[in-house]
């Protein structure tokens, strides 16, 4: 086995695993496409041939995400049977290998529940830079982040909490008006956003078609 810092090694798995991503992407504009033929070639009317295409579309990234979800088990498996991952942002073995998986949002996070008095505007930059981009470009999250911050900050100076200490109550008074509403959400998370995206294309092909 070799020994690796956690957060190199995250680098590693990243580039390893990026050709598997990169299938995925591919793999889900094929779906829509599959699935506007699907629709079309049936004998109903326009509106049920688009419903049809769409269940078609889930059923096709249903079968994708657990074909891709066994090759990255399989490519994990492997790297942390080669991998030595040793602790560095992590605090201990298992969060060094959480963040090998998932990258510097846990040490990340992890600073911002629980060491927020030292949360500086390099770590607002990294957590950002993080977010999905639809969030950035559209629903100002670096704004809204960076008010989240100074709330969670003046709470310890006045009262010595750090955010994991707020109640559930108290922290959805103070932040929860910048949680945004459900079409925020929609267009922001991956799941949604793919949903709704693909049903707009599939309408699309689906009428340009007829």
């Amino acid at each position: 086995m070799f020994g690796m810092l956690d957060y190199r090694a995250y680098k590693l798995l990243w580039l390893i695993t990026r050709p598997i991503w990169l299938l995925g992407k591919a793999a889900y504009f094929g779906a829509i496409f599959v699935a506007i033929w699907i629709g079309h070639s049936t004998g109903y009317s326009s509106w049920v041939k688009i419903i049809i295409g769409y269940v078609a579309f889930e059923a096709i990234l249903l079968v994708v995400m657990a074909i891709n979800a066994i090759i990255m088990w399989i490519i994990k498996k492997c790297f942390f049977w080669l991998i030595d991952v040793i602790p560095s942002r992590g605090v201990d073995g298992d969060e060094a290998r959480e963040i090998v998986i998932k990258g510097p949002i846990i040490w990340l996070a992890q600073k911002l529940v629980s060491q927020i008095e030292e949360w500086m505007d390099k770590d607002t930059d990294a957590m950002v830079a993080l977010m999905n981009w639809r969030s950035r470009l559209f629903f100002d999250a670096r704004a809204k982040f960076q008010k989240r911050v100074e709330i969670f900050q003046r709470m310890y100076w006045d009262r010595g909490l750090q955010p994991q200490e707020i109640p559930q109550q108290e922290m959805k008074r103070l932040v929860g008006h910048l949680d945004g509403g459900w079409l925020e959400k929609a267009i922001v998370f991956q799941w949604s956003f793919n949903a709704l995206v693909g049903a707009c294309l599939i309408i699309f092909g689906v009428k340009m078609l007829e």
